[in-house]
This record gives structure tokens, C-alpha cells and sequence, in this order.
């Protein structure tokens, strides 16, 4: 359920920009904004995707430059105990574990690894296919979290009055 964790980081690290939005800089508050973020990293390193998109959002505001800088620092300063963890136990900062994700586990006690080689964290170009399981199978997100396509429509109606960036 580590998953979990991650995406109440990853929001909470939207909650705290959207406070900070319409208020001066506060460096600290965006910087935590950027640890919250960089710590959703640590629980799904898939959760690094959302990192770009939320500094878009800092972006957004008044003093952009100085908010992404400080988001930045919040968000690599969260990501020095992974990257201590990473060289403890793997030899290097950067190596992840993911990186040595089975794909076939061997009958002699030899494991294929490299599931996640492709892309990032195997995440790859889209595909209409792919979009079409991911929403519509049978653990497809639609189909096993229905309220998704509600936010959607949220979605729109905060366009529609002008809320742009949120």
C-alpha cells in the first residue's frame, strides 16, 4: 500500500501550493511543498512524474523563478535518504531498485531481470491500446474507481471559471 502514501504526498505537496498561491513567497512553504513530492519519490518512484507537473504549478504564480527554486531544492533535499539507501545497499545513489525487477522468475534459481528496462520505470511512448486497458479492463481505473470520470467533469468546470493552472 505504499501507493497510498505516495499520492497523499504527492497531493499534499499540491495542497500546500494552492495555500501558497495566492499569497507572497514564502520560500519555506514552497520548499516543503517540494519535499512533499520528492518524499512521495521514496514510497512509488513513479510518483517523479508528478515532480515536473507540480513545478509547473509553482511556476504559475508570482515569482515563478524563485518558487521552482525553491521547490527544487525541497524536492532533491527529500530525495537524500533514498539516495543513501540506494548506495548502501546497491553500491550507487543512483541505482534503483526497480532496476532489478523480475521478469521471469527461473526454475534453477536464475531470475530474468530488467521488467522495468523500456522507458522510464517501464513507462513508454502511449499507445490508444494500452489507454483503452488502463481505463476500461477489468481492474481498469474507470471500472474499479468510477469516481475518476466525475473529477473529469470537475476538471471542466473549474476551466470554465477560469481556474486555469489548478
Amino acid at each position: 500500500f505504499s501507493h497510498v502514501a505516495a499520492a497523499l504526498l504527492a497531493f499534499g505537496s499540491f495542497a500546500v501550493l494552492i495555500g501558497a498561491r495566492g499569497s507572497p513567497l514564502r520560500v519555506w512553504t514552497v520548499a516543503s511543498a517540494g519535499a512533499l513530492a520528492g518524499a512521495a519519490v521514496s514510497f512509488e518512484y513513479q510518483t517523479a512524474l508528478a515532480g515536473p507537473v507540480l513545478a509547473a504549478f509553482a511556476a504559475a504564480a508570482p515569482r515563478s523563478v524563485a518558487r521552482v527554486a525553491a521547490f527544487g531544492g525541497g524536492f532533491v533535499a527529500a530525495l537524500a535518504p533514498l539516495a543513501f539507501y540506494n548506495a548502501w545497499a546497491f553500491g550507487s545513489p543512483l541505482h534503483l531498485s526497480y532496476a532489478d525487477a523480475v521478469v521471469e522468475r527461473g526454475s534453477s534459481g536464475h531470475d530474468v531481470v530488467g521488467a522495468h528496462a523500456d522507458g522510464l520505470f517501464g513507462v513508454t511512448a502511449p499507445s490508444l491500446e494500452v489507454l483503452r486497458d488502463l481505463l476500461l479492463e477489468d481492474r481498469g481505473l474507470l471500472v474499479t474507481t468510477p469516481i475518476v470520470a466525475a473529477a473529469a467533469a470537475g476538471v471542466v468546470l473549474l476551466y470554465r471559471r477560469g481556474w486555469r493552472a489548478e
